[in-house]
Formats: C-alpha cells, structure tokens, sequence
C-alpha cells in the first residue's frame, strides 16, 4: 500500500480579521461526540479557544455544535470581524464536492 503525504498549513485571515478554526467529532453508533475551535488574529496570535464534550447523534451535529459554540465566543468576546473555517465534508455542511469552507461574518 503507497502512502499519500498531506501537507497541512495554516492560512491567516486577512489584516484586521479575526479566524475561528473549528472541528467536531463523532463516536458512530453513539451520541457521544466532541467540539473544538481556535480564534487566532493575522499575526497568528492565540486570542481564544474551547473544547468540550457534546452530545452528538451524528457528525453533521457535532460540527454545528462546534459552529454554534465557536460563534458564542467570538461574540461574546467582540472579535469581529470573522472568517470562519471548518474542515466539515459531511454533504449537507458544504455545497458540491468536499471542500473546507471559509466564510467571512
């Protein structure tokens, strides 16, 4: 079996905007599942995190829980504006083909 190398790079937002990076898990078989996300400035700057546990029935809900969870801190501490990333190929997230999506709020 050939192995395929993946070059993985984190891409800053533009000048004055803040990036939310979120990611969510999801135990098949279970309602277990777990959420995460990053806020980071165009510096590349740590400015705020979370993780937790969640109650989950599928990926495509543990990705909008880390969404949802990933918005309220980014509100709650005012870093607008926003670029959102996720890494999300579940098809109801994304339209067409699995892609990363990135939207600016």
């Amino acid at each position: 079996m050939q192995s395929t190398r993946i070059q993985v790079r984190w891409v800053p937002p533009p000048q004055n905007i803040y990036k939310l990076n979120i990611d969510g898990a999801h135990r098949k078989n279970s309602n277990y599942g777990g959420v995460g996300g990053i806020v980071r400035d165009s510096q590349g700057n740590w400015i705020a995190r979370f993780s937790s546990s969640v109650v989950a029935n599928t990926l495509l809900q543990a990705e909008l829980t880390a969404l949802l969870k990933g918005l309220e801190l980014t509100f709650t501490k005012n870093l607008m504006p926003l670029v959102v990333k996720t890494d999300c190929q579940v098809p109801p997230c994304c339209n067409g083909p699995a892609t990363s999506q990135a939207h600016i709020l």
